[in-house]
């Protein structure tokens, strides 16, 4: 699956505005996202979300009644991977939705955005306030989810790694130390063929990266 010409002219002139490399940021978000920076929703590009059942049981906001009325509807659990992922964006919107019901910071929260796939439970930690409002930002199209994605690199100090092409270092901070092999070298890869231009196509079982942490 390769990148459209419009996410490829995004990503650059966002790198352009923030003095990144773009070959660099490229190979990020390729290896991120998987190729994809949308999908189609009730006739809407929409950002890809991952809906994570654990993140909604432990917003601390959430209330006992809630969180209990969440559980009944299979829409919290208190451990990863008691409730399995649905596949589909419109399966995972659908299950936003009824979350949101119940608790709308909570059910934003849950979910990790866009190409970064970036938790929402990060928004005041990335200075985007609340769940919700990282999720609009999100919804802004490839550059709002770049912002969004940039954000989480910039608050964890990445960009000196970025620059620098220290995949291995960037992977350990971005996705956790359990996948530095795994995907360092996907990104290094990826980054070769971005710097000499070469059209990207991914092999369609590459795994993605997971959902990003906060601090």
């Amino acid at each position: 699956m390769a990148f459209s010409p419009d996410v490829l002219d995004a990503v650059d002139r966002v790198a352009a505005e923030r003095g990144i490399e773009a070959a660099a940021l490229r190979a990020v978000v390729e290896i991120e996202s998987g190729g994809r920076a949308t999908s189609d929703v009730d006739g809407r590009p929409m950002p890809l979300i991952l809906y994570e059942y654990h993140v909604f049981h432990r917003w601390p906001a959430l209330s006992a009644a809630n969180r209990a009325e969440a559980v009944r509807q299979r829409l919290a659990a208190a451990r990863w991977g008691d409730i399995p992922y649905p596949s589909s964006q419109s399966e995972r919107y659908a299950l936003l939705r009824r979350a949101a019901a119940i608790d709308e910071q909570a059910a934003h929260a849950a979910c990790s955005w866009g190409v970064g796939q970036v938790l929402g439970e990060n928004a005041e930690w990335l200075g985007f306030g609340t769940p919700r409002r990282l999720a609009e930002r999100a919804m802004e199209g490839v550059e709002g989810q770049l912002a969004v994605m940039l954000a989480f690199i910039e608050r964890r100090g990445l960009l000196a790694k970025l620059a620098a092409h220290d995949w291995r270092g960037f992977t350990r901070v971005y996705n956790g130390p359990g996948q530095v092999e795994a995907y360092s070298g996907k990104i290094a890869a990826a980054y070769r063929r971005h710097a000499g231009r070469e059209a990207v196509e991914l092999d369609p079982r590459a795994p993605r990266l997971d959902m990003k942490g906060g601090p």
